[in-house]
């Protein structure tokens, strides 16, 4: 729905009370984000909620919001997951959050569906354990858990990342990277950083990511984790460069971290599987994503030059967006509110010594069903 409401009910809970006020006995909140399946709990006189992108039975991006009242206002905080299954909130759709009995105040867990739209009557789901801190938290998929993980214990110590290898179909051609480390005494997770990006958690003692950009000396490490505990301090750095850097299509790698307002990013079409085009013109490279949208790639400082050509696909005439660029956290170019069918807009940006890059189209007044576009989007080495 475009809009979520929330209203005050009756003692008896039957009944909504009435007479209706704006503000004081009922209200819309996140407005016009396009949000369902909420699943809302409080916590230390704060209200949280976690919701899905409307796509139907296909899971998407969740997002988590906090308000200081049920009735508002809410604040969005963002994608509560991490790493390559972010995109799909692990196969998954918020459903409730129930206070964890007999463990310290804050510890939750998140009860999601896994809908088979073919099989609807083998609809499984998944419950998931989190702590709130500081008025937040994050979510990660493990295998297996039980409530021993809300127990009290030491932070754990860091682990020892014995390196990366590259996961080959052949010695000319890597696909991946493998990093892999220890156990650690009392830790039940692991988080993975590229670059002090959070890349990926897992319970395990190994993960894969894709590869980094070519001929960027990227940078790993991890950290173990005990969930009632925090974070050990990070492990040694290990570094992986993969060719030399050149001249690349940003729609060929993928990117350390992106989040949609629906679905995952598209590379090199349309998500009806049509061509990239804006105005008339079509493109055979980019990448398109529903507003609001926000990609991260690590060009590592070894990239000077970022290019591409910007706006609304025209398969979708409502969409309007403003398209920006960060560079380390600094924003090196906004463009004016674009429109479906406006003329594209080409942008050549030097981004020398930059080590993060950062894509992002919105719209503050709704996500609406904008796809924005950045076309032939190139790096370009010295």
């Amino acid at each position: 729905m475009a809009t979520l409401y929330v209203a005050r009910l009756t003692p008896d809970f039957t009944d909504v009370v009435r007479p209706a006020q704006l503000g004081v006995t009922w209200n819309r909140v996140l407005v016009n984000r396009l949000r369902e399946a909420p699943a809302p709990f409080k916590h230390a006189g704060r209200y949280f909620m976690f919701t899905s992108g409307c796509t139907g039975w296909h899971p998407n991006h969740s997002l988590l919001a906090r308000a200081p009242h049920p009735l508002g206002p809410w604040e969005i905080l963002g994608d509560p997951f991490t790493g390559p299954g972010a995109a799909t909130s692990h196969r998954s759709q918020p459903t409730a959050v129930f206070a964890m009995p007999g463990a310290p105040a804050g510890a939750f867990v998140f009860m999601a569906d896994r809908w088979y739209p073919q099989e609807l009557r083998d609809t499984r789901h998944i419950w998931l354990p989190f702590v709130l801190r500081n008025g937040t938290t994050t979510l990660d998929f493990r295998r297996q858990w039980d409530a021993a993980i809300f127990t009290p214990k030491p932070v754990p110590a860091a682990p020892v990342l014995r390196g990366v290898v590259h996961d080959t179909t052949s010695v000319f051609s890597p696909t991946a990277v493998r990093l892999e480390w220890d156990a650690v005494s009392g830790a039940d997770g692991y988080r993975v950083y590229a670059d002090g990006v959070p890349a990926g958690f897992t319970d395990e003692t190994l993960l894969e990511l894709p590869l980094p950009l070519p001929g960027v000396p990227q940078r790993y490490t991890v950290r173990a984790e005990a969930l009632a505990a925090g974070q050990s301090a990070d492990s040694n750095v290990a570094s992986l460069c993969v060719g030399q850097p050149q001249r690349c299509h940003l729609s060929d790698h993928a990117p350390v971290r992106a989040f949609t307002g629906f679905g995952e990013i598209v590379r090199d079409r349309a998500w009806d599987g049509e061509a990239l085009r804006l105005g008339r013109q079509d493109y055979a490279k980019g990448l398109l994503a529903h507003i609001d949208s926000d990609i991260l790639y690590l060009p590592g400082g070894v990239y000077e030059y970022f290019s591409a050509t910007i706006g609304l696909h025209v398969h979708r005439p409502g969409g309007r967006a403003y398209f920006a660029v960060e560079a380390d956290g600094r924003e090196i170019y906004r463009s004016n509110l674009l429109c479906a069918g406006d003329a594209p807009v080409a942008i050549d940006l030097p981004i020398a010594g930059v080590r993060r890059l950062r894509l992002r189209a919105w719209n503050p007044a709704t996500i609406g069903n904008g796809h924005a576009v950045w076309a032939d989007a190139v790096i370009t080495p010295a």
